[in-house]
């Protein structure tokens, strides 16, 4: 692969694939302004790529008549690689017949890739035989598209074994590294979902000794960082987190893709090394991953550095989670108007966490039918911190029958306290066999009220030993005063 250095000398001898070569290096690299003054050299010069590559930065600039015409330039200079990306241009643009005739003439000059964007076409009007036909010819050219929308169309048709042979075909065809990889992975995909952790390891790890062992190919990053991730989850899945680790840290270094970093940040956070997650996130966050931006800011906030945390929020807030975090956040600190206008942004995103704060700020300010009604949307909406809330409102209310329905739906979901708290109501309405099942859920989920109240009422039935075991563990549990209450209902019992 060619150095910058060695690019820069040619183009300016005036070499204009080295201009083009220049111009991708330097865009891929970050620096758009220079990638296009060379871009613009090599299409002054007529050179196909260069007009192609001009019309790729005014697509992404949102300039879409202007880049169409540098598409049509290059493509009409005979370069099949832009007839192509002009029938891809064409499609996404509403004209589909233009695009498929593009599209066939980069397929008839032998541009491996057009075969499967003519097969796209032919699957998006229902000819489905004739799109496999299409992959089948791109596949065999060794374009590693066509494996995968062959393989997905057979699987759309509930034919995964054909789809599987389909890979199969292709991993052992030996067209091309890239296409062996890509169809390992979707064999390992296959396998995967079948429970088959052993089969699908195996070609996981074929695929990356593939890639590992061939010579470059831009696709290669990518697919290698898709590989290693998988290989570490399948790893961390059955314990092995040290070996997993390795895999991600090879996949961040060697490929430098944002899903590595922050794979790698992931683990290295779940196994307590703050500093190791904090170096990886803020890697794949200054590359634009807002995913990481979140934890990042999390991690901060969690080893209080709010500040620094607060700023990652603020980046990060197309995520959802990040705006009610950002709410908490001014919230703890005072800042209520504009903890509540995030609180709303998330919530409108459906966050029922974000409900139930809105519903906090506004019983905070005397607004209790408002509160009311959000807590109801949180209720609904998942939040079960709100539905034992609602309940604990409700039956401060008097409504019994509905307080039970949510303290139940709570409780069900897993929360102790609510479980405590439906034993209660079931024993109001003098369910006792109800509240006895509630109370021992809560107990053993490590509820300490629920342990006493469990306690006392083996003992009142005459199972003192269980019921003081039980009226012991709440009072490690936090409830200080259950042996007291026990000792006072043996009392009570034997008269005295």
């Amino acid at each position: 692969m060619e150095t910058e250095q060695q690019y820069r000398e040619a183009a300016r001898a005036g070499d204009p694939e080295a201009m083009v070569g220049l111009g991708i290096l330097l865009r891929d690299g970050g620096d758009v302004a220079e990638a296009e003054v060379w871009f613009r050299k090599a299409a002054a010069a007529g050179h196909a790529p260069g007009i192609g590559h001009v019309g790729w930065l005014l697509f992404q600039r949102g300039e879409r008549d202007q880049a169409e015409l540098c598409y049509r330039n290059a493509a009409a200079a005979g370069d099949p690689e832009w007839m192509d990306r002009l029938g891809d241009m064409l499609r996404e643009r509403g004209k589909p017949a233009e695009a498929e005739e593009w599209h066939r003439r980069a397929a008839d000059a032998g541009y491996a890739p057009a075969f499967g964007s003519v097969g796209a076409v032919l699957e998006a009007r229902g000819d489905l035989a004739g799109a496999q036909r299409w992959y089948r010819e791109g596949t065999d050219r060794g374009d590693a598209v066509a494996v995968l929308r062959g393989g997905a169309l057979l699987e759309e048709q509930e034919d995964v074994d054909s789809a599987e042979a389909w890979y199969r075909e292709a991993a052992e065809a030996g067209v091309s590294p890239l296409v062996q990889a890509h169809a390992m992975n979707e064999i390992a995909r296959l396998a995967a979902t079948r429970g088959e952790e052993a089969d699908g390891e195996r070609w996981l790890r074929r695929a990356a000794g593939v890639i590992t062992g061939a010579p470059y190919d831009p696709g290669f990053p990518e697919l290698l960082s898709t590989v290693l991730i998988r290989l570490g989850l399948l790893l961390e899945g059955r314990g092995e987190a040290a070996e997993a680790e390795r895999f991600y840290r090879v996949a961040a270094e060697a490929t430098e893709t944002v899903n590595s970093m922050f794979s790698l940040g992931s683990l290295l956070e779940r196994r307590g090394d703050a500093a190791g997650a904090e170096q990886w996130y803020r890697k794949a966050s200054d590359a634009g991953h807002v995913r990481s931006m979140l934890m990042l800011g999390m991690l901060l906030n969690e080893n209080g550095r709010l500040a620094e945390a607060e700023q990652w929020y603020r980046r990060a807030v197309e995520e959802p989670p990040a705006m009610e975090l950002l709410g908490r956040l001014l919230e703890g600190r005072g800042e209520f108007a504009e903890a509540e206008v995030w609180y709303r942004r998330a919530a409108a995103a459906g966050l029922a966490g974000a409900m139930t704060r809105i519903s906090h700020l506004l019983e905070k300010r005397g607004e209790a039918a408002e509160a009311t009604r959000w807590l109801q949307r949180a209720a609904g909406a998942g939040d079960v911190l709100a539905m034992v809330a609602l309940g604990i409102r409700l039956s401060k209310q008097g409504e019994q029958a509905e307080a039970a329905r949510w303290f139940e739906e709570a409780a069900e979901a897993g929360d102790a306290t609510a479980m405590y708290l439906a034993g209660m109501t079931a024993s109001r309405r003098d369910d006792e066999a109800q509240a006895k099942q509630w109370w021992r859920r809560g107990a053993e989920a490590g509820n300490g009220q629920s342990m006493e109240v469990l306690g006392l009422g083996l003992a009142m039935d005459g199972e003192v030993a269980e019921g003081e075991r039980w009226c012991r563990k709440a009072v490690e549990a936090g409830v200080p005063d259950a042996l007291e209450h026990l000792a006072a209902v043996l009392r009570t019992l034997s008269g005295g």
